[in-house]
């Protein structure tokens, strides 16, 4: 509850319970009074007193709800305003994210294409390499020895 809301909860509360110890007050003055006046005018005085400070009670008591029903519809506004606030702020949040995420997504299947490709470079290098090896070690004479003929086999060739 904020600062304003509760020093006027606290003012009309206050001043409801004033205006009731009053009464009280009144009440026990004047009970007081008829017991040492029996008479018929001091009982009408005292009951026409009462009716007065409790009908100034009632009023007052009325005035301090409706001021309370009007914090608490304004608090209750407040609180709907912020958590809409809030709710925005965590969606619009939530989207950045999810931005984000979709960001480095689409990077990260980037780096992977890029990298594919150059292991594809590299394997077609090396399969160059390795027939040009072959070939090299072929004319110089090193290596495993390879039959020209794919039907001659070691035991021909002695």
């Amino acid at each position: 509850m904020d600062p304003e809301t509760a020093t006027t909860v606290l003012l009309v509360l206050g001043s409801a319970f004033g205006v009731m110890f009053a009464t009280m007050t009144t009440l026990l003055v004047v009970s007081i009074r008829v017991q040492h006046r029996e008479s018929k005018e001091t009982r009408e005085y005292v009951v026409v007193q009462i009716e007065k400070a409790v009908g100034a009670a009632m009023g007052t008591l009325d005035d301090a709800m409706g001021t309370l029903d009007d914090a608490m519809g304004t608090l209750g506004a407040a609180m709907g305003a912020l958590r809409l606030e809030f709710n925005e702020r965590l969606d619009s949040r939530f989207g950045e994210l999810m931005r984000v995420i979709e960001h480095n997504h689409q990077i990260s299947e980037l780096q992977h294409k890029a990298t594919q490709k150059r292991l594809d470079r590299l394997e077609a290098g090396f399969a160059g390499v390795s027939e040009r090896l072959a070939r090299i070690e072929g004319h110089l004479g090193i290596g495993p020895h390879q039959p020209a003929d794919p039907g001659e086999s070691d035991s021909d060739a002695a």
